[in-house]
């Protein structure tokens, strides 16, 4: 996977506010409507500081879908700033190979929290968002626990520093979980859903070898060999216990992971058998 170079100023931050005059306020006043959709995440009080610091101020929230969009841009705007941070510890560590995976996951990170940003302008919808920000979990908690096995000051820091992040974003994944009805779990970063009758299926994951693949990771990297811009590319996981740590890359975009449902299609997160 190549490492994903992100200029801040490539970033395109995209805000879905909408002053009229004629709008109806959903939640009331702006702190009021922070407090309202802090309280119902796991972290309210880094969810209220992050929010209350952003350039609108002085006007309400009007709908979930805002306060989702202006809480994954924050999210996202504080990533960019720790980047050039986290980066420059690079010359502390004696293992040059783990920060560098750890910085590979950091801009993943940052291109799916980018592409949450830009839902609105692209064709995408809340399901695309969670399975986006999950990838973006994933890729943190991957990176984080890379870096505690080193020690040392420059590692504590990096852990801090995201650790921070994912607090934001487990926040942003549990507002966008309200606006969704749906079935099913979110394993491993993924959209893993149980499949509806009739539903196109592109590639079948099979443990047996009945199927197209017989691991996750290679169906995913499959699917990641597609032209960019192509559609949803739906991978069906067969019934079983699947011992492995699947890792999206940047370019697997547009793409659904549909198991046998819960208890049936089980990844465990093994990292022994990651690549």
């Amino acid at each position: 996977m190549g490492q994903v170079h992100v200029a801040k100023w490539l970033i395109i931050l995209i805000t879905t506010y909408v002053a009229s005059s004629t709008s109806k306020v959903v939640l009331g006043n702006e702190m009021a409507a922070i407090d309202e959709r802090c309280d119902q995440t796991p972290h309210p009080g880094q969810c209220k500081n992050l929010l209350i610091q952003h350039p609108w101020a002085s006007k309400p929230i009007q709908s979930a879908t805002q306060f989702l969009d202006l809480s994954v841009e924050r999210t996202l705007d504080g990533a960019l700033k720790a980047r050039s941070d986290a980066y420059s510890l690079g010359a502390h560590f004696d293992s040059k190979e783990a920060w560098e995976n750890c910085m590979e996951m950091y801009d993943q990170t940052i291109h799916r929290l980018n592409q949450s940003v830009s839902c609105p302008v692209n064709v995408c919808s809340r399901s695309d968002v969670q399975a986006w920000l999950s990838t973006a979990l994933t890729n943190l908690d991957t990176c984080r626990e890379g870096m505690s096995v080193l020690g040392g000051v420059a590692s504590a820091s990096l852990q801090s520093m995201l650790q921070s992040i994912t607090i934001h974003v487990t926040n942003a994944l549990a507002i966008n979980k309200v606006t969704l009805t749906k079935q099913g779990m979110e394993t491993m970063g993924i959209a893993m859903k149980t499949p509806s009758v009739g539903k196109r299926v592109d590639a079948v994951v099979a443990q047996d070898g009945s199927g197209d693949y017989k691991t996750i990771q290679e169906a995913v990297d499959g699917a990641g060999q597609r032209p960019k811009g192509s559609r949803r590319y739906v991978i069906h996981v067969k019934q079983g216990v699947y011992e492995e740590y699947v890792t999206v890359g940047v370019n697997s975009n547009n793409m659904m992971i549909i198991g046998d449902g819960i208890g049936k299609t089980i990844v465990t997160g093994d990292k022994s058998n990651a690549r």
